[in-house]
């Protein structure tokens, strides 16, 4: 795992696997009690690329305040980062990927506080959660067949990024809030309101990344399989690109809509800042559309019938 900021390239250590979940945290929290305490009383600076934020500082500012509800917030600019980085209550969002016997694997903000005690094979760093970054098929491809210092040269570049727009980074947000606000340790437990009985009528809005087929061998292979998969679904239903979602939810977000990310095992309904469902399965294989569809169909005509 390697964190990206001030232009640079750290490497740092986190033994077992990482928690590459969109929006959310670790499932057991790996911080003690007073690490804990510390957290929640600490500012979280967000360590956000200039390319991202482009002339939208003001809705990105807006955003994070809106959907980030579980201790302070601001946005900082990657020069600044060495200003906050020793403070006893900073806690970051950084850039950071992983790879996976070599290759590229996956892009993330990672939510992170030094520890109080370095603990011996960790070192000092102290990981709450990742926030997961969709990128172009294309640029996947390009960064699976580079290695070592070609893919830390492309994503110190402008990385083509789908899914970090203010809308919906504020539902991104409002999950990871939503799961560090939990008392009871059950973050990982599935969400089934009773709200998707009406999905039998109301058109579900599905960004289509869902049903992206990506090849390593190729530069990018884009296979139709809304046919194949979407056939499973017997309710009306609406693919759309992150640009979509993005200027729907901006303009009125009362309507149900997916959040997913590529090599996923899971994803979420959304309605307005209300989480419809939840599905979090690590039974299922990365992108096993059918399965989350066969899933979420059988839990709807349970709703139904009950």
């Amino acid at each position: 795992m390697k964190n990206i900021f001030l232009g640079l390239l750290v490497s740092t250590v986190l033994l077992g696997s990482v928690n590459s979940s969109y929006g959310s945290v670790w499932a057991e929290n790996p911080a003690s009690k007073e690490e804990t305490e510390r957290f929640k009383k600490s500012t979280v600076y967000f360590v956000i690329p200039n390319y991202l934020i482009n002339d939208q500082e003001e809705e990105f500012e807006a955003a994070i305040k809106k959907g980030w509800t579980y201790n302070q917030i601001e946005i900082i600019n990657e020069k600044d980062f060495n200003k906050y980085s020793n403070e006893k209550y900073a806690a970051f969002f950084t850039l950071s990927y992983t790879l996976w016997n070599g290759s590229f694997s996956s892009l993330y903000f990672e939510l992170w506080q030094k520890r109080i005690e370095k603990v011996k094979m960790l070192g000092e760093k102290l990981v709450f959660g990742n926030l997961n970054l969709d990128i172009t098929c294309q640029f996947r491809a390009k960064l699976y067949n580079s290695r070592g210092k070609e893919i830390d040269k492309l994503l110190n570049g402008k990385v083509p990024v789908t899914n970090f727009k203010p809308a919906i980074l504020v539902a991104y947000l409002q999950h990871m809030s939503f799961c560090l606000n939990r008392t009871d340790k059950k973050i990982l437990k599935d969400i089934e309101n009773e709200e998707l009985t009406k999905l039998t009528e109301d058109t579900l809005y599905i960004t289509a990344n869902l049903l992206q087929i990506f090849s390593p061998y190729k530069d990018c292979a884009e296979e139709d399989i809304e046919e194949k998969v979407m056939k499973l679904y017997p309710y009306p239903y609406k693919l759309i690109s992150m640009d979509e979602l993005e200027s729907k939810l901006s303009s009125n977000p009362n309507f149900f809509y997916t959040l997913y990310f590529y090599n996923d095992t899971h994803f979420i309904i959304m309605k307005k800042d209300k989480f419809v469902y939840r599905s979090w399965d690590y039974s299922t294989m990365p992108n096993d559309t059918k399965k989350m569809i066969k899933r979420l169909v059988k839990i709807i005509n349970k709703k139904v019938k009950d």
